[in-house]
This record gives structure tokens, sequence and C-alpha cells, in this order.
């Protein structure tokens, strides 16, 4: 085979060398992208479009596999092993990239493998309540019990909290966080995003829109808030669409700030708190952002200590006021229809909101 490309590179044109090339690698994904690349450089039109439609196509597919890996870091050392038999410049810089790419690739593969099913470092690339049981009290979702609440839901595991996106509501219907000592002391020195930004990885059609806001006289509130993120790449995380809810301005800039910044004062006294916030959808009027994003008529906010299995609930009106409510965690799931499945654990002394003016 090396044979026929030795005497390819002598006596063959380059669009004849590269369309050889590529028909060659393409059996293998990794080495296909790695070609795609090389192509790209050296600015071969006829080449580059087979890369373009392959790569339109796979954008979403997921390669990495045990097995394959051993199959590209197999190719990759085979390509290593024939590099002294490709004389030809552009034959041997081909082969250099692709070997490289190919063998640098399975280990990040095999790398990958070793995390299946843990919640990503780099944002929402793992789906789905079990991939995101670390941010979750007892690793375990909220449910409901009504099953309609439930439909076309969306979870997404970030880095440092996981949310369930509501297709109807265009809202997370919760949001959840572990928060720690450590990681608060640490997002302190986190300065502000403010990168508001859609989820791309919802459906169109299931998510809110940063027009849907404008001008529309509420808030986008943080159901896990950006006080709580602990580095940069989760400051902008908490910063999307997923994460907000239509919120009242003065309840968001004031009341409701303060009872974050008193769930993050109970998580430095404590050393440790699981934290789930959401909206409340009462009565049957409920009012549209844009004719799309639904606007709570409630917030809550859960708080359960595993230290000591207590816990409670917030509850405040979606309104200029500055009236708290908190009930027991069995309480509100009778009243909410929102199942938190942790038993019956005891009501907690609640930390007062830090007040701000």
């Amino acid at each position: 085979m090396w044979h026929l490309y030795r005497w390819l590179a002598g006596k063959a044109s380059r669009q004849l060398l590269e369309l050889s090339f590529v028909f060659l690698l393409f059996f293998n994904p990794l080495a296909r992208n790695t070609m795609c690349a090389t192509l790209k450089r050296f600015n071969s039109t006829k080449s580059h479009s087979h890369c373009f439609n392959y790569m339109k196509t796979q954008s979403n597919s997921t390669l990495h596999t045990s097995r394959r890996s051993g199959r590209l870091l197999a190719l990759g050392l085979s390509l290593l092993i024939a590099l002294p038999t490709a004389q030809a410049g552009f034959l041997r810089r081909v082969v250099t990239i692709a070997a490289i790419g190919t063998a640098v690739h399975a280990y990040a593969s095999h790398k990958h493998n070793d995390h299946a099913g843990q919640p990503s470092s780099f944002g929402p690339a793992a789906k789905g309540p079990a991939s995101c049981a670390s941010q979750l009290p007892l690793g375990k979702a909220p449910t409901f019990a009504n099953p309609k609440l439930g439909a076309d839901l969306h979870t997404i595991c970030y880095q440092e909290y996981a949310v369930a996106v509501s297709g109807k509501t265009l809202t997370p219907l919760w949001s959840a966080e572990y928060l720690t000592q450590q990681r608060i002391m640490a997002a302190r020195s986190v300065k502000r995003a403010n990168t508001f930004h859609e989820e791309t990885s919802l459906p169109l059609t299931s998510r809110a829109h940063l027009n849907d806001y404008l001008r529309s006289g509420q808030d986008k509130g943080h159901m896990s808030p950006s006080g709580d993120m602990s580095n940069p790449i989760s400051q902008n995380e908490s910063f999307s669409l997923a994460n907000m809810i239509p919120q009242d301005p003065n309840n968001n800039r004031h009341l409701w700030e303060g009872i974050e910044s008193g769930t993050r004062n109970f998580a430095i006294k404590n050393g440790k708190v699981y934290v789930i916030t959401g909206p409340l959808f009462a009565g049957s009027t409920i009012r549209f952002l844009n004719n799309r994003v639904a606007i709570p008529t409630q917030i809550f906010k859960l708080l359960y200590d595993p230290v000591n299995n207590t816990g409670g609930v917030y509850v405040v009106d979606n309104t200029d006021t500055q009236r708290i409510g908190w009930k027991s965690i069995s309480d509100f799931e009778q009243s909410s229809g929102y199942r938190f499945n942790l038993g019956s654990p005891a009501l907690m002394g609640m930390p007062p909101p830090k007040q701000h003016s």
C-alpha cells in the first residue's frame, strides 16, 4: 500500500494525492478530522468539500469509545512507522500530522472514558439527572406529583450546578447546587461576568431568547446565583437563560439577593449545604413574556443540611415585597407538587437573609 503512495508522491498531481489520502483516512473518523484540518491548510477545494459535508453530518456524534481509542492509537503508531517511507515533503507533513493527531485523540478518548458519566468540567456536555448527581441532595433529582409538570423537561449538568428546563414554560423548574465553605470562599474572588446568553444546547422551541426579555420590565433572575460560582467557567455558565426566570426587578435586587447572601453565609458556617431553587406557577392566569416565557407567581429556595439531616424552603411572591415565608420540605412538597425524595427532614433554623437596601 505504501509503495503505491510513494509512487503517487513522485508521479501524481497534488490533487490526486490528496484525494487518495482522503479515501484512505476517511475510513477512520479521527483520521478524517485530522486530514480535514490538513487539507484546509493547503486550500484544497475539492477535498475540503468532502470534509465539510462529513463534519456537518457528524457534528452531534460521539466518537469516544474505549474500543475505538485502541484502534486510533494503533493507527497513529502505524503512521509513525510508515513515516520514513514518506519521501515527498507534502506526504511527510500529512503523515506526521495524522499520526500525532490520532495518537493524541486516542489518549483524550481514553481519559474521557475514565470519567464517563461524571459532570463535565467544561459545560453542558453531560445531560440527565444521573450525571448531575453531585449537585443534588442524596443524588436525587426532583420529581413531580403531576407528571404533566415533567413533560418536555431538559436536564443539563454544568460544572457547578444542574438545571431542568421546561419546554412549556421556557424556564427552569429547578436549579440545584452543592455549596461548600471552600467553594463560597473561592467565589468571592470571581468577578461577575454578566454574559447573558441563550442555551443553544436546548431545542430552539424549548428555550428562552434574549429578545423575550427585551423591554419586558422583568429581570433575568438567576436560580443558581452567579455569586455562588467559584471560577470563570461556572460564572459564565450561570448566565445561561436556562438558569433564568422573569423576576420582579426589586425582588431580584433586594429581597432575593438577601436570601442568596444568607444562604452563602450558612454554607460558610455549616461547611456544606444543598440548594434547590425554582419557580412556582400558581393560579389559572399565568402571564408570559413575548407570549413565550412564563412569569412565575412565586419563587422557592430549598436548603438541605446533610450534616444534620434537616432542611427548609423559603417561599416568596414574585413581586416587589419584603415578606418571606418558609416551611418544612414535607409541607412544601404537599403544597407545591414537587417531590424531592429526601424523606421527612426536620425543619432547620433557616438562615436570616442578609439585608440589602
